[in-house]
């Protein structure tokens, strides 16, 4: 009996040390999850602005766009738009209309700690400045201008 109480003893310590370690494992591997889409997505609006002259517009001002930015999306195995981020939130993208445009993760139930962790992986780890940047709480990866 008491060898029993010992190993329900030593079998509650280690889920009790494994828990949160296999949590921290599985929230970094969805932020690299994440970062990778993120790289992924700006190589196509890239391509995209190569070929269209700019980057797309936001969704939803044209039609065309959006089905030409689909079929790109498309042609860079990128079949994942339209499901949630890895980190919650919905996938989404920004122009201004002035030769940059953005990557955006938007949603009204992102932690920003882990959009924190997220820029540190991807840029400065600062929201506020950089490539990665909270805007009007919506989270923007900048896509460099001097790619077109």
């Amino acid at each position: 009996m008491l060898e029993a109480a010992i190993m329900a003893g030593l079998a509650a310590v280690f889920f009790a040390v494994a828990t949160p370690l296999v949590r921290g494992a599985i929230l970094r591997q969805h932020t690299a999850e994440c970062a990778r889409k993120i790289m992924q997505a700006a190589d196509a609006f890239d391509f995209y602005a190569s070929a269209a002259g700019d980057y797309p517009p936001n969704p939803g001002v044209s039609q065309k766009a959006d089905t030409a930015m689909h079929g790109v999306f498309s042609a860079f195995n990128i079949d994942w738009w339209d499901d949630q981020t890895e980190l919650g939130g919905q996938w989404s993208w920004f122009s201004s209309g002035k030769g940059s445009g953005s990557v955006v993760i938007s949603g009204p139930r992102i932690s920003e700690q882990q959009m924190t962790r997220l820029d540190a992986l991807l840029d400065d780890g600062n929201l506020e400045t950089g490539a990665f940047q909270r805007r009007v709480g919506r989270y923007h990866y900048i896509i460099k201008e001097h790619a077109l």
